[in-house]
């Protein structure tokens, strides 16, 4: 349930703020979309320990809260839908305003229902990436009834030494298929659309 509710979260705000940063001209536009892609620089554990003290400060440790708010925020997902955006038409913008839309139903009426390749794109990356997150549902989760798949399967772990040690490898193996099992479902679904989603917008920047 976390991974799927942060996916759609994360594609849903991605998406909105690719088309502010495509579509709406404002002073320093350029600048804050080169902000969003200078902090992919910046990696996770730098960020985690902050994070993890502000979580428990306000008493969300082991909520779904935490689990899921601080991963809405991805910068791929802004990035791919800002790259379509650029391409989409403008006369489609213009008829919606003809129509008395503003920018919201612009966004949500037309736009978004149009940019079906790239919020495949987008929900196949963001998924992947939500579905195997380890360390951080590891260090928020303190209740074995919220841990999540990849953090469980971690306990499944063979004992290097141990008389078990191969049996412990062959129960490891089998947790983490089952484990792939999803993402690749999920590619295998959402192939077609991903492979444009990924290329629409990548002659023009």
């Amino acid at each position: 349930m976390q991974a799927g509710v942060s996916t759609a979260l994360c594609v849903l705000f991605g998406a909105m703020a690719g088309y502010a940063l495509a579509r709406v001209r404002f002073p320093g536009n350029g600048l804050l979309f080169a902000i969003f892609i200078a902090s992919l620089m910046i990696p996770a554990e730098v960020t985690v320990v902050p994070l993890l003290l502000a979580v428990i400060k306000v008493g969300w440790a082991s909520t779904y809260a935490a689990l899921i708010l601080p991963t809405i925020a991805n910068v791929f997902s802004v990035y791919i839908f800002r790259q379509y955006f650029l391409t989409f038409p403008s006369e489609l913008e213009d008829a919606a305003r003809m129509d008395g839309a503003g920018p919201f139903r612009t966004f949500f009426l037309v736009a978004l229902p149009m940019a079906r390749a790239p919020v495949v794109a987008a929900t196949v990356i963001i998924f992947t990436l939500n579905w195997n997150n380890f360390l951080w549902p590891l260090l928020v989760t303190f209740r074995e009834d919220m841990k999540t798949l990849p953090v469980g399967v971690a306990q499944f772990a063979p004992v290097v030494g141990t008389h078990t040690q191969l049996e412990g490898f062959s129960v490891a193996m089998a947790a983490v298929t089952v484990l792939a099992l999803p993402s690749v479902i999920v590619f295998l679904l959402m192939q077609r659309y991903f492979i444009q989603g990924l290329s629409q917008g990548s002659v023009k920047s």
